[in-house]
């Protein structure tokens, strides 16, 4: 999971594909743990690529209402937002149910 910037939020979004974003605040103590359980997630063979984005830079892109949270975002709107990031089971289970299918 790379770290990218608002332009790069941006240009990704008006592509239209899917895109998962993990908004975060590097002074969030949660965020910090639910990165590490998305990048076990990842190494899981999860077949989807996260980006983590800091909210703080970019308040206006989603109307995250609180960090962490995976915004998922598909032809240009937000599909799908969760904010509870464990147990990596159940998180594994919304990833193949809801947006796999996206």
């Amino acid at each position: 999971m790379h770290e990218v910037t608002q332009t790069q939020v941006e240009a990704d979004i008006e592509q239209g594909e899917k895109y998962v974003v993990y908004f975060f605040s590097p002074f969030c103590g949660t965020c910090h743990k639910a990165e590490k359980i998305l990048e076990t997630l990842e190494e899981l063979d999860l077949n989807e690529t996260i980006v983590k984005a800091n909210i703080q830079l970019m308040p206006w892109i989603a109307p995250v209402k609180s960090v962490p949270a995976l915004v998922v975002f598909k032809h240009q709107k937000i599909q799908e937002i969760r904010y509870q990031m464990g147990p990596i089971t159940e998180l594994k289970e919304w990833f193949d149910e809801v947006v796999a299918p996206l």
